[in-house]
């Protein structure tokens, strides 16, 4: 299906400068480095997805499970039940990881142990963004259960993944946007589907001929584990839409995400400003080993942000195979809607990018996000699936940049 040029934007407009600062970005995965490192994470404070928690002493259960699993893991607590008094007296200070320029999937966590991932946003800026390094496959702290074998997992991560990608980034850094071009014609959405990117990265780690028993290990670790691409692409779209905020007047959306009990926008012309609703519901198949999906759960994580930079589920044209799955929970006019919103061509990766809020409000068409269901129970991953945001966001978005121009 073809779609027509995105129509150009007026020279000088609020807009125009906001999707020319994000069409300027060349990110790239420059480093690996402990949060404590990296961003100066104090002790006892642990970072997650989402706008603030209406309450941080009882945050939702996936949260809390990941929450309590890091507390014993950074040794704060002795079990499950010393790490739930912490998090419940308020000891430990849960924080969102925007607030820390971090960036987090699903239901994972950040305590000052946490690998990152380090994204450049472009070579003459020194604005650096941050992913959450993924443990490869087996029990995952992203899917938010409670379950003790993820300790290992990290252990594996911390101790084998963390100095191999050290080792292999000593090199020179990633290009992402080469990355994501080829996947994008390879039949990923760079959400749900990332593994073709997932195997280019691979494949460009393997070309740099490096040898030693951590990086055949980090090497195995990325042809396991197909979403792995996800550790610094997410970043990577925080870092290119976040060269466009603090613009007066522009209606571009510089985030999506969630809590798992609300979700949440930021906007260009509004810095710093979080707009929230109750979380929408992800829909889509379960994994075939799991149980029936009764109801679908909310929307968590900061991987939403990629929908935002014109992706995921604005993307889905470009991934057949993925929007058959998600078929019985689409539109049949979703391409076109998604891609009615979108303001601007990348030519880099030859698709549309930077959504807009006002586009939103006067179509009626609302983006999509294309991401991992995770139990709200705290019982751990469903599957995958797809969730349209609720117009109501977009429509106090709009009236607060409106209210706030004419100031």
């Amino acid at each position: 299906m073809e779609y027509k040029q995105v129509l150009p934007l007026e020279k000088g407009s609020p807009n125009f400068m906001g999707i020319a600062a994000i069409l300027s970005s060349e990110p790239c995965w420059t480093a690996v480095g402990t949060a404590a490192d990296l961003i100066k994470l104090p002790n006892m404070t642990v970072l997650h997805a989402g706008s603030p928690l209406v309450n941080p002493h009882e945050p939702p259960p996936a949260i809390l499970n990941s929450t309590i699993l890091a507390c014993i893991y950074e040794g704060w607590a002795k079990n499950e039940e010393d790490a739930e008094n912490l998090i419940k007296s308020g000891v430990i200070d849960l924080k969102p990881s925007h607030d820390y320029r971090v960036s987090i999937p699903l239901a994972a966590v950040v305590s000052k142990s946490t690998p990152l991932t380090v994204i450049q946003v472009d070579k003459n800026s020194k604005q650096l963004w941050h992913g959450f390094l993924g443990s490869g496959l087996g029990p995952q702290m992203r899917f938010g259960t409670r379950d003790l074998a993820v300790i290992e997992r990290l252990l594996y991560r911390d101790s084998i993944l963390m100095p191999g990608f050290q080792e292999l980034l000593k090199s020179g850094p990633v290009d992402l946007l080469s990355i994501a071009r080829a996947a994008l014609n390879e039949g990923d959405d760079l959400h749900n589907r990332l593994s073709s990117a997932t195997l280019i990265l691979h494949s460009i780690f393997l070309s740099r001929k490096l040898e030693s028993k951590n990086i055949s290990d980090t090497l195995n670790t990325l042809l396991e584990t197909p979403t792995y691409f996800l550790s610094p692409w997410i970043p990577a779209c925080a870092a290119m839409l976040d060269k466009a905020n603090g613009i007066k007047g522009s209606s571009i959306i510089t985030n999506i995400t969630g809590n798992g009990s609300e979700s949440a926008i930021q906007i260009s012309g509004i810095p710093n400003r979080w707009i929230t609703t109750k979380a929408f519901n992800i829909e889509g198949p379960g994994i075939k080993t799991g149980p029936a999906i009764i109801d679908f759960p909310p929307h968590i994580g900061d991987s939403g942000i990629i929908d935002a930079y014109g992706l995921g589920g604005q993307a889905l044209h470009r991934s057949p195979s993925l929007k058959a799955a998600l078929a019985p929970w689409l539109k049949s006019d979703n391409d076109q809607r998604s891609q009615s919103i979108l303001m601007s061509q990348n030519i880099i990766i030859n698709t549309a990018v930077g959504i807009d809020i006002k586009k939103i409000v006067d179509t009626r068409n609302v983006p999509l996000v294309s991401t991992g269901m995770v139990s709200p129970n705290g019982s751990g991953l469903l599957g995958r699936g797809i969730g349209v945001m609720p117009i109501e966001i977009f429509e106090k978005a709009n009236k607060e940049l409106i209210n706030l121009t004419k100031s």
